[in-house]
């Protein structure tokens, strides 16, 4: 019977998920690509909120629960596949069996423990820091990721995240064979 309600979705690179302002009624669970999510601008500037890996979920969910348009918009880095659920479905889900509840809470408490770490990075450590932190997350997706979008979402311009990728090359030990 869950089976039924999972659907596979395949974006292509550069497509959008879901749109700010827009209604959407499900959540997205990554099997392979990755996304990334943003606010826009009214001038069309982008600022990249969170990346999406494989094996994470990707929706609007305040907006979800809330019954509102998205605040912010998902865009596929690459090809990738999704397994959808619409909302809907997993609120019947909620209503038929505690284990959902129980699945639900779990997913809610890590959704609140990514955003407070989130936001401990951005009130506690300098962009260097921050920096590190991304890259110990995300390490095996930094090649797949656009550098400019790292840059955002740790909230520096990519001239300054370069600068700091370029200085912490020179402050590395050089791992050559002669040493």
């Amino acid at each position: 019977a869950f089976a039924r309600l999972l659907k596979l979705r395949k974006l292509a690179k550069g497509e959008i998920y879901f749109r700010q302002g827009e209604r959407f009624e499900e959540i997205g669970f990554v099997i392979r690509g990755l996304l990334y999510t943003y606010y826009l601008d009214s001038a069309g500037n982008e600022t990249v909120k969170y990346i999406a890996t494989e094996g994470t979920a990707v929706c609007p969910y305040a907006a979800l629960i809330q019954d509102q348009p998205a605040h912010f918009s998902a865009k596929s880095l690459e090809p990738t596949l999704l397994v959808t659920l619409k909302y809907e479905d997993l609120l019947k889900l909620y209503r038929r069996n505690i284990c959902w509840v129980n699945m639900g809470r779990i997913f809610a408490e890590k959704l609140f423990i990514l955003r407070e770490e989130r936001e401990r990075q951005f009130q506690t450590l300098n962009a260097e820091s921050r920096c590190q932190c991304f890259e110990e997350v995300f390490g095996k997706y930094l090649d797949r990721i656009p550098q400019y979008l790292i840059a955002s979402c740790i909230g520096i311009s990519p001239v300054h995240f370069s600068r700091i990728r370029q200085l912490r090359k020179e402050l590395t030990p050089s791992s050559s064979p002669h040493s």
